[in-house]
């Protein structure tokens, strides 16, 4: 599949489809790049733009709770 991102330009990537069991009318696609190409140097380009929460971000949890 060939996609196009604003930042980055053009991304071939491999995908597959799974359907959710116990609900036909979902899926669940998952996009992946071609080991060591194009289109996964500029996915860890992109990742690396991503930060790590502060703590007045991280929501409040009980120790060993889901915090979603």
């Amino acid at each position: 599949m060939l996609s196009h991102h604003s930042l980055v330009g053009d991304l071939t990537l491999d995908y597959i489809v799974l359907a959710v069991e116990g609900d036909p009318e979902q899926t669940l696609v998952i996009y992946t790049p071609e080991p060591v190409s194009p289109a996964a140097e500029a996915i860890n380009i992109l990742a690396s733009w991503t930060g790590t929460p502060t703590p007045d971000q991280t929501p409040n949890t009980v120790e060993g709770e889901c915090p979603w």
